[in-house]
């Protein structure tokens, strides 16, 4: 069973990865009987790192490629399309990063994924070919105004 997830896992992973750290880039998957053992970031100049070894920053975005990967890998039975939630993700990403992150996000839209981001820096995510944008905020208030109850100070 291990290795008949761990190729096409491996292959979704290194697709998204590679919208991050370039073309080099690619997952390697573990299992341990069966169970997933771990995720390995192979760039081919410097060499393969642990998913452990990597940098916070680094380690939230393997972790988003995985789950858009398993995501995909699971919509098979699904009608080809899963909703998969980020909240608030990437919120400690540099806009460079979140540009890239806007691209691996909008690669998992198009190959059928329906993608929902919640954060508090919804300018971050402008360009993201957003379909539909809510403000929850502004949701909120008008919904205490109509129930005509005084907003806490």
């Amino acid at each position: 069973m291990a290795r008949e997830l761990s190729r096409p896992l491996a292959d979704r992973i290194t697709v998204y990865l590679q919208t991050l750290f370039g073309v080099e880039a690619q997952a390697v998957v573990h299992f341990d009987q069966d169970q997933l053992g771990g995720i390995e970031l192979v760039r081919s100049r410097r060499g393969g790192f642990d998913f452990n070894s990597l940098s916070g920053g680094a380690r939230e975005q393997v972790g988003a490629a995985v789950r858009l990967a398993m995501a995909e890998c699971l919509a098979r039975d699904h009608h080809g399309c899963l909703p998969i939630v980020f909240d608030d993700a990437f919120v400690c990403a540099d806009p460079e990063r979140v540009r890239m992150l806007q691209r691996m996000l909008d690669l998992a839209s198009s190959r059928g994924l329906q993608v929902i981001v919640l954060t508090c820096n919804p300018a971050d995510y402008a360009a993201l070919g957003t379909h539909r944008f809510l403000d929850f905020k502004a949701m909120a208030v008008k919904v205490v105004e109509a129930a005509g109850v005084e907003p806490a100070s």
